[in-house]
């Protein structure tokens, strides 16, 4: 069990740094908004009610415990409370010396008390958080199982411990659990130790954390974006257009334009990708099922909030991506038998009452209903398990699993959040699209069906330091092949 406990914290740790690096390469990163985000009281510093509020503004599942047990995690130098220089350690790349560097001094942005931090960012967090509630989760169910039987950690220390001087190498560590460098690496990374932890750190990491009382007001105003689901949009007229995930007043949204429009969101942009996705997306039609009839678009640019769109739709497919890859490798994964577990009664297809069952018998919550997957990737109403698994390999292989014999009763609950959030993400992605076919259709249905959308999209790229490479075109284009409305 403790070597199952060891292998959670390296494997939460590498997801994290995944996400970590994501996040220090966006040009919207800034250390300094998001302690300002997430310092709800003007305290100087976090406290576990912070992050409670924070993942109950996105969605996320969090009781105060879970909240606690992300607040330790932070806590890098374990005074109590995290400060910014905690969240500073904790949210740079730990591995890309480079990425660190330039998101560590990139210049800050105001931000109101109430509001989000832009979208691309507050995203990425709600990922963060998430991420690390899973692991965290599951790491509580080891350190009470070894509870249970009575582990003699203090035994452990000592074998650890070649020198008895209270300190325990790295190369002791991995020798005595027969890690790999790296593996023993990401261990000792995840508390900020390079190549020795004291066993009082050690001890810290290992055993169950006790909730501490903290000074801190207990009763919560009514956040004004708590209801950010991400996928949801709501059209106002072309002027005064912007998502729930913004919600921002003037002020808020002036010193993001004016940090849009800075020296520094500016980068080397090539050309080459500009014209590519101009080139794949101006011949891009499609048939709203409504009517049967094709509206043709010649998408040779987009305005900011379009192409806003667009960007949001690649990181969400590039999360989706990091999901999927997790659940794949997942010791108990295997595709026919999460297919069975909607197709309880052996029909060869599921319908939407067959997925809402399978929902109920995983104990899983899912915001949205699963017709839009069904629209997507089945026919009839109905999607079988060819269908099935292009739902659940997106990108990736899909045939690494078709001889497993494994038992679909015990499914980890580690794999379960994963199928949970990989079908929450998908839902979420097909929502989104749905919304952008919309939002398209109004601007093209205001000027005639056959409208050409013109702007400089080279003016726009420009705007934005986010410019898509080889395989996040081919993400976008095969994505937007599969949009309906």
């Amino acid at each position: 069990m403790i070597k199952q406990l060891i292998s959670s914290i390296i494997e939460c740790e590498k997801s994290l740094e995944n996400i970590r690096i994501e996040l220090n390469q966006q040009s919207l990163f800034s250390l300094k908004p998001i302690m300002h985000r997430l310092d709800s009281n003007n305290q100087g510093h976090i406290t576990s009610y912070d992050i409670l509020q924070f993942c109950q503004d996105n969605d996320i599942s969090c009781q105060h415990y879970d909240a606690f047990l992300c607040l330790k995690y932070l806590d890098v130098n374990k005074d109590g409370r995290v400060t910014f220089d905690d969240l500073a350690i904790q949210i740079l790349s730990k591995t890309n010396r480079e990425k660190r560097f330039v998101a560590a001094i990139r210049e800050p942005y105001f931000i109101e008390k109430s509001m989000c931090l832009p979208e691309i960012i507050e995203t990425g967090l709600t990922y963060y958080f998430g991420e690390l509630l899973i692991y965290l989760r599951e790491q509580l169910e080891i350190k009470k199982s070894l509870e249970k039987e009575n582990f003699n950690y203090f035994k452990l220390f000592s074998q650890l411990d070649q020198n008895n001087n209270g300190i325990i190498h790295i190369n002791e560590f991995l020798k005595y659990f027969n890690l790999t460098q790296e593996d023993a690496n990401y261990f000792y990374m995840m508390g900020n130790h390079n190549e020795t932890i004291d066993q009082i750190n050690l001890m810290d990491i290992f055993v169950i954390p006790q909730l501490e009382h903290e000074n801190i007001k207990q009763e919560k105003a009514q956040s004004p974006f708590k209801k950010n689901a991400f996928q949801q949009f709501t059209y106002q007229n072309e002027d005064s257009f912007q998502s729930p995930e913004q919600r921002s007043t003037v002020k808020y949204k002036q010193a993001q334009l004016k940090l849009l429009n800075s020296d520094q969101t500016h980068s080397n942009t090539s050309s080459k990708f500009v014209d590519e996705l101009t080139k794949k997306l101006q011949d891009f039609t499609f048939t709203p099922k409504s009517n049967k009839t094709t509206c043709n678009i010649e998408i040779t640019s987009f305005d900011k909030f379009a192409y806003q769109l667009l960007y949001q739709l690649l990181l969400k497919c590039k999360f989706l991506q990091k999901t999927q890859q997790k659940l794949i490798q997942r010791h108990d994964f295997c595709c026919k038998w999460i297919f069975k577990v909607f197709d309880c009664e052996n029909k060869g297809f599921i319908t939407e009452e067959d997925f809402l069952s399978g929902f109920r018998k995983l104990r899983i919550q899912i915001k949205g209903g699963p017709r839009d997957l069904i629209l997507n990737y089945g026919q009839d109403f109905k999607i079988n398990y060819e269908q099935f698994k292009k739902l659940i390999y997106f990108e990736n292989d899909a045939d690494i699993d078709e001889n497993s014999q494994f038992n679909p009763q015990i499914f980890s609950n580690v794999t379960i959040d994963y199928i949970r959030q990989l079908l929450q993400e998908q839902i979420d992605i097909e929502s989104f699209k749905k919304s952008y076919v919309q939002y398209i259709l109004k601007k093209a249905n205001n000027n005639d069906e056959s409208i050409i959308i013109k702007k400089q999209i080279q003016e726009l790229f420009n705007k934005y330091n986010a410019f898509p490479n080889d395989r996040e075109l081919a993400i976008l284009t095969n994505q937007l092949q599969n949009l309906y409305f």
